[in-house]
């Protein structure tokens, strides 16, 4: 039985679209707990979508519910992914997403398909909400067979180039802290000092940091630093600013490592 269902769009709070969502999923599901993750996401990042669920879902009890309505800007596909993962549940859109969410990791998906002639503008309350109440023992398999069809967005994970570590600006928060796409254990097994991390090819007349510190707080307002996030991924701040701005980082931006 779905007891938590977690919520995560691009929606934003102007429009009716978020009540909408809320009102049909308490006339469907009304013994089920919501729980808003964000409604911020910018809009059609799916990527961005991806981050924010992944590094929380597992905070809440397993066999929680996670529903994610962020399409993408090529999105052609109407139809939908109910799938099970490390002992939660998603309902997501047959964008990528999925694959982000769980770095492709092994699914079995079951795909909740919109005819192409379907009625209704508003496909999560129209056709998906009505097929999920009759889910309400959460049974992915009453679906039918599962599918391996289902569309795929390649993760990118950092790499070695003789003696340098390349990664990319994989997100950045509300501070404008930046968070890349590398994580500790591929860093500890690769690199040891001395080191240099370079931003935005900072090695042709950018900016570069000398050190790796164990927190935020290891430096003086206004400095840069660089650390390992809660999430195991290499994060790049400034005490008091926004290391986004004033760095001028941004989505995909190289991150460099270089073994001195």
């Amino acid at each position: 039985m779905i007891e938590y269902l977690t919520l995560t769009t691009d929606y934003g709070e102007k429009d009716p679209y978020l009540a909408m969502l809320r009102g049909s999923l308490m006339a469907a599901l009304p013994s089920v707990r919501q729980i808003d993750i964000t409604h911020n996401i910018s809009k059609f990042n799916i990527r961005e979508a991806a981050y924010v669920l992944k590094n929380c879902y597992a905070f809440y009890p397993e066999g929680s519910l996670h529903l994610v309505d962020v399409s993408g800007y090529n999105q052609n596909s109407r139809h939908w992914l109910l799938f099970a993962f490390a002992k939660h549940f998603f309902l997501v859109p047959d964008n990528g997403i999925c694959s982000l969410i769980t770095d492709n990791g092994w699914l079995e998906p079951r795909r909740i398909a919109i005819a192409d002639q379907a009625q209704g503008s508003f496909d999560l309350i129209d056709h998906i909400l009505p097929q999920l109440t009759a889910l309400a023992e959460l049974t992915p398999e009453a679906l039918g067979p599962a599918v391996s069809d289902y569309q795929l967005f390649t993760t990118v994970f950092p790499s070695m180039q003789g003696n340098r570590m390349m990664g990319q600006v994989l997100y950045t928060d509300s501070y404008g802290n930046v968070v890349t796409n590398i994580d500790k254990g591929y860093f500890d097994r690769n690199i040891r000092e001395p080191y240099a991390v370079h931003l935005k090819r900072s090695h042709k007349g950018g900016n570069t940091i000398g050190r790796i510190q164990q927190h935020f707080n290891a430096t003086e307002l206004g400095e840069t630093v660089a650390f390992f996030g809660h999430n195991g991924l290499l994060h790049i701040a400034i005490r008091g600013g926004s290391a986004a701005q004033l760095l001028g980082l941004r989505t995909d931006d190289p991150v460099m490592i270089e073994q001195l």
